[in-house]
């Protein structure tokens, strides 16, 4: 079984309908993504504590519906490998946020995972930094969309190759 690492804004992106119609793109892809993912037996997904809270906030924060935090609840009671959130962890992700100036939150979703994820998806530009990409392999499964945090979704250009 391969395990994996969902960003929680793969699933507010899957979950929640988009506000603006320029972000239509980006919703459907994590959705239709997400969904794809859920249906394959060998993978496990990991989350610990600290994101199902983060990502039930984010969902109580852009307004989605109450039957997408249940559903979201049950998909975690279905069958996510669940992981508590030490004081260990708190600080190591501290430690590394102060070093990279990269909020302590992202760590707190991927370091209670060191050395068990496989791969880490996320379509936010913080998680190519070397700090995570050392704990498991980063995919960006929205194609060309990129997240920061506080930021709006950008959509990058596909490059264009000069003859």
């Amino acid at each position: 079984m391969k395990k994996v690492i969902i960003d929680t804004g793969i699933f507010e992106y899957a979950f929640v309908k988009p506000k603006e119609m320029e972000f239509l793109d980006l919703h459907q892809k994590a959705n239709s993504w997400l969904r794809g993912v859920l249906e394959k037996e060998t993978i496990e997904i990991l989350m610990g504590t600290y994101q199902i809270a983060e990502v039930l906030e984010v969902f109580r924060r852009v307004g989605a519906s109450k039957e997408a935090r249940e559903s979201f609840v049950e998909l975690i009671d279905e069958g996510f490998i669940k992981k508590a959130l030490h004081y260990e962890i708190v600080k190591e992700a501290y430690m590394l946020s102060t070093r990279s100036n990269i909020h302590i939150y992202d760590y707190l979703v991927v370091l209670p995972f060191k050395g068990e994820a496989e791969e880490i998806y996320s379509s936010d530009k913080h998680f190519q930094h070397y700090d995570f990409t050392s704990v498991a392999t980063v995919i960006n499964p929205l194609d060309n969309w990129i997240t920061i945090e506080g930021k709006r979704p950008q959509k990058v250009k596909e490059q264009v190759q000069q003859r």
